[in-house]
């Protein structure tokens, strides 16, 4: 009989198998070595995407920021202006307001009556003098009732007084109140 020996055959077969399955082994883990690579490479595209979508948000925050920090001046000067206008208007009512009632009481004041002390404190006002006669008074008394830039305006007190011998004269005191605001 004849005898084959196929053993060396099996050896062979085994190691060619051994072969291919260590190189598809190689070829499984390069696979996954390069996949494994590529997933990392598109992780880290998508994180500097990210961060840099971080740092524009961040550097709009900031320039948010510094807007708000100007409005916030423009407000306060603004707050600040209206006060010096406020301030102002009080002036130029104040300048204007004592000189139109000081031209009005030059105007009012008859030629036979003489303001010897004009007091005014706050809104309130004290004028003391002489007139000629009483009805000279009365109707200095009637025109500042008349007057926009007087309220109120009352006798307080009235004198006949006499200076020399036949010369005679009312001394008077007169309180009102005073209107800047015509």
């Amino acid at each position: 009989m004849i005898r084959i020996n196929l053993l060396p055959v099996r050896a062979a077969a085994k190691r060619e198998l051994g072969k291919i399955q260590i190189f598809l082994g190689v070829l499984v883990v390069l696979a996954a070595g390069g996949a494994n690579y590529a997933w990392q490479g598109s992780q880290q595209k998508e994180l500097e995407r990210l961060q840099n979508q971080v740092r524009e948000v961040q550097r709009e925050i900031r320039d948010l920021e510094e807007i708000i920090g100007q409005v916030k001046d423009i407000e306060e000067r603004k707050k600040q202006v209206n006060q010096k206008l406020e301030v102002l208007d009080e002036l130029r009512a104040g300048k204007t307001g004592p000189v139109m009632m000081m031209d009005s009481l030059a105007m009012l004041i008859p030629t036979e009556v003489w303001v010897e002390r004009f007091t005014e404190s706050g809104l309130s006002l004290t004028m003391d003098g002489n007139a000629a006669r009483h009805e000279d008074l009365a109707a200095f008394i009637s025109a500042l009732n008349e007057s926009p830039y007087f309220r109120n305006v009352q006798l307080r007190s009235a004198s006949l007084q006499t200076r020399g011998t036949d010369e005679k004269y009312v001394r008077f005191s007169i309180q009102g109140q005073v209107v800047y605001a015509t």
